[in-house]
């Protein structure tokens, strides 16, 4: 999933990032990014595996979830306008406008 969103990091990275700062005894924070369309059901399920174990192994992460939401511009955006999906056409509807959580 990491690749498909073009992220330029692997889950061997993260936790080594979040491994050095809790050695540290730093606290930090984190997201990822939940809903993104077409996702196969095993990567799912790796997610939530790794989200499950780095919240038990780095106790002073603060991690959020954030709903994806495919701005213009991005890759999934224009595929997903290819696809037919509608979009607020004014920058206005943008404030109010979520991403339905379903399977495309």
């Amino acid at each position: 999933m990491l690749d498909i969103m073009k992220k330029d990091i692997s889950a061997e990275e993260t936790l080594y990032a979040t491994k050095r700062l809790s050695e540290q005894g730093l606290l930090y924070s984190g997201s990822f990014v939940g809903g993104y369309p077409a996702r196969p059901e095993r990567i799912c399920t790796r997610r939530w595996d790794f989200i499950t174990k780095i919240l038990q192994e780095r106790p002073l992460l603060h991690l959020r979830p954030l709903p994806y939401v495919p701005y213009p511009g991005t890759d999934a955006h224009d595929i997903l306008v290819e696809h037919g999906f509608q979009f607020p056409e004014r920058i206005e509807k943008w404030a109010t406008f979520h991403f339905p959580m379903t399977r495309l």
